[in-house]
């Protein structure tokens, strides 16, 4: 029997979750079932399209995506999709340097999204607080990170056992934002290294998620350079290289900028002796 669209969408959520943006555009752009979408997941589907090309760095073809989310949420698609799609917007004009804009789309994601948010609405809020960080708002991002955070941590508690585990995922990507955006850019090293270890790793690790072990390791290498340990440092970017490796069809530059890392921490090493 062949799947429906909403089997099929949530298929897509467990790649992009995972890291594996390919083999989620394959499902998203698949013609057959794009032509059996109802209007409201057709919107989704353009939402988290948008999202893969993103996380691939293919910022225009998510900008054309998002937009078009939002242009046409008269024909039926929902406010759910026309949140996220302001979310991802408000990240592209931040990274243009278009504060106005960014906070614009921040302002109108969130006044979409419903309190009691479920767990693909919550990347939404994500969305959100790196905006508001990349803007230069950190004491605003920081509180929609938490409100993420805590909506994350009851969704862990749930009985369902996917939503729980993609809860936990969600909770390891929030915190992960925050050392990233928040704590990094104000030097609060001691909090982002505990916020890693205790908080973000062990919680990717459960889930099997290793492009973002991948990230969250060179985050740690990069606090540990920070902090003067070199050796701990060198050991983080070694373990971040090796997860990129088996990820590598789909964003290739990461293995060379992590072996860029390891040769540049190998020389500070070297000048320390």
């Amino acid at each position: 029997m062949a799947k429906t669209v909403r089997e099929l969408l949530n298929k897509a959520h467990s790649l992009y979750d995972n890291g594996e943006w390919n083999k989620s555009l394959e499902i998203l752009e698949n013609q057959e079932t794009i032509s059996r979408a109802s209007p409201q997941e057709a919107g989704e589907m353009g939402v988290l399209t948008g999202f893969n090309y993103w996380k691939k760095g293919e910022r225009e073809n998510a900008f054309y995506l998002w937009r078009n989310v939002v242009d046409e949420e008269s024909e039926g698609w929902t406010k759910i999709a026309a949140a996220s799609a302001h979310a991802g917007l408000g990240m592209y004009y931040a990274e243009k340097g278009e504060k106005e804009k960014a906070l614009e789309h921040a302002r109108l994601a969130q006044d979409l999204l419903p309190e009691d948010a479920t767990l693909n609405q919550v990347m939404n809020l994500n969305a959100c607080g790196i905006t508001l960080a990349n803007i230069g708002e950190l004491e605003r991002a920081e509180e929609v990170l938490r409100r993420v955070a805590k909506t994350n941590e009851q969704l862990e508690k749930s009985g369902d056992s996917a939503v729980a585990q993609k809860a936990m995922h969600q909770r390891g990507k929030n915190g992960y934002n925050r050392v990233s955006l928040v704590l990094i850019p104000q030097k609060r090293w001691d909090m982002a290294l505990y916020e890693l270890l205790k908080e973000v790793i062990p919680r990717y690790e459960e889930v099997g998620a290793e492009t973002d072990l991948a990230a969250a390791h060179h985050r740690v290498s990069e606090i540990w350079i920070n902090m003067g340990n070199l050796d701990a440092a060198l050991n983080a970017e070694e373990d971040s290289r090796l997860l990129w490796k088996r990820h590598e069809d789909d964003v290739p530059g990461r293995v060379k900028m992590s072996e860029q890392n390891i040769v540049q921490i190998r020389k500070l090493m070297r000048e320390r002796e």
